[in-house]
């Protein structure tokens, strides 16, 4: 399973088993859909999605099989996690770059180690042997993305690559 992480649980709401989720996963139209399944915590319990709505600062899911609050109060506290193929669309997810060779021309720079979910601008965590830089998520920056290939181009940005 290529897991991706969508959020944490971090409560529950009133006694039916209603969850509180805390995600910052910006495709929630695509993941939390009747009948999809997520896995939760340590052991990655499968759950398959009932109900999802947001309220406030919270996504709310309900699970099928699960009604009453005793079900879910241990829950609380667990991360939750999707199959990324359960996730349909054409469009990559910001969890497709982690892991993708990060090259200036030809040569390879380095790695996507991660990516940090900015409110202005995303940025690229690219790590090396040696280093960790961080590059904008910015088509000013951004060459090519050779998804199949796992690979990243990037333009313009030798400077951040500068040893000093």
């Amino acid at each position: 399973m290529n897991e991706i992480y969508v959020g944490e649980i971090v409560g529950t709401h009133g006694i039916k088993g209603e969850v509180r989720l805390i995600s910052e996963f910006r495709e929630k139209e695509l993941a939390f859909l009747k009948g999809k399944n997520v896995y939760i915590g340590k052991d990655r319990t499968q759950y398959t999605i009932r109900t999802y709505r947001p309220h406030k600062q919270y996504d709310m899911l309900t699970f099928d099989g699960v009604t009453d609050i005793n079900d879910v109060i241990d829950m609380r506290f667990s991360k939750v996690y999707m199959n990324r193929e359960d996730i349909e669309t054409d469009k990559m997810l910001e969890e497709d770059y982690v892991g993708m060779d990060v090259y200036i021309e030809d040569k390879k720079v380095g790695t996507v180690t991660e990516l940090l979910l900015r409110a202005m601008q995303d940025v690229l965590v690219i790590k090396n042997e040696d280093k960790k830089y961080m590059v904008p998520m910015d088509p000013h920056f951004i060459e090519k993305v050779e998804e199949k290939e796992k690979r990243l181009y990037l333009k313009n940005s030798e400077g951040f690559f500068h040893e000093n």
